[in-house]
């Protein structure tokens, strides 16, 4: 029933896109489906040729930024157990640290990478580390 719905939602991302290149118009948010959609991927999917074939459809309606994230997730779950782990145990030493400013610098290298679930983490434990008084 889910690659059903994944295909037809990969149609209608393409349909968009054909749209708003025929009838113009440039809007830099979202759709309601296309971030359904982009968050299930995320949240969800495990298949990294799930990955790669969402990403074209994204990259179809124009959604680049989308497209790059979600081929980017394609290649972290063909990564090797070695760097899996060595990726966990830099998230968890940022999560130990109170150098707010470090840790912002390793959510941004886990989101260039396409890790956006470590960097939403360490981005509001950064949030946090701020938010505390200073001694």
């Amino acid at each position: 029933m889910v690659p059903l719905i994944m295909g037809l939602a990969g149609v209608g991302l393409v349909g968009y896109g054909v749209k708003r290149a025929t009838f113009g118009g440039e809007s830099t948010a979202l759709t309601d489906a296309q971030s359904a959609i982009f968050n299930h991927m995320l949240d969800n999917e495990k298949d990294p040729a799930r990955f790669v074939a969402m990403s074209h459809a994204f990259r179809a309606a124009g959604r680049d930024a989308e497209a790059d994230i979600l081929e980017k997730r394609s290649k972290i779950r063909d990564l090797p157990p070695a760097v899996k782990k060595q990726r966990r145990e830099i998230a968890k030493k940022a999560l130990s640290s109170l150098d707010s400013d470090a840790i912002d610098q390793v959510a941004a290298a886990f989101r260039s990478e396409g890790c956006v679930g470590h960097a939403k983490t360490l981005e509001e434990y950064s949030a946090a580390v701020r938010r505390l008084p200073r001694q």
